[in-house]
């Protein structure tokens, strides 16, 4: 499972849930990839199984603030 941690700059800043929805649905229109996300004080986890770290890297860069930090992480099971 490819995961991104998706960190803001000011940690009041955490996305809401249905900001993170919002996305993670624009994510399956485009690429067609089933999308999870977690919140937590800190960041927004994403993860998938329909691509890399890397690529899910990509295709949230596009869509959050460019002084937010991203954090590609794989797991496995």
């Amino acid at each position: 499972m490819a995961s991104v941690s998706v960190i803001p700059p000011n940690p009041t800043d955490i996305p809401s849930e249905i900001k993170c929805q919002a996305i993670a649905d624009n994510i399956k229109k485009d690429k067609g990839w089933d999308i999870e996300f977690d919140i937590t004080n800190s960041d927004a986890e994403f993860s998938t199984d329909d691509a890399t770290s890397n690529e899910l890297k990509i295709a949230l860069t596009a869509r959050f603030p460019e002084d937010w930090t991203y954090l590609a992480l794989t797991t496995q099971e």
